[in-house]
């Protein structure tokens, strides 16, 4: 999961890699958001259906907070890490 979102977060961070869609083409950034949100999406659409979920004590399978405080963690370990090797 973490090399994945590194994959995707390296794919965000080349020169217009975040265009939309347009006439020619879209950027890997976008293309690399686009997948991960409609993979969130189909999690999320499927634990929703299963009996075992229970939303009133586990909330929304896989919500924005928690995707931002992943995103968070991510940067947050690269800076640590970049700190320990300097």
């Amino acid at each position: 999961r973490l090399a994945d979102t590194g994959h995707m977060i390296c794919e965000c961070l080349v020169a217009d890699s975040l265009m939309p869609p347009s006439a020619q083409s879209a950027g890997e950034g976008w293309k690399a958001v686009v997948r991960v949100r409609m993979l969130h999406g189909m999690v999320r659409r499927r634990l929703k259906g299963k009996p075992y979920w229970k939303p009133e004590v586990w909330g929304t399978p896989i919500n924005q907070e928690d995707m931002m405080a992943t995103l968070l963690a991510f940067s947050y370990n690269v800076l640590v890490g970049t700190e320990m090797i300097l």
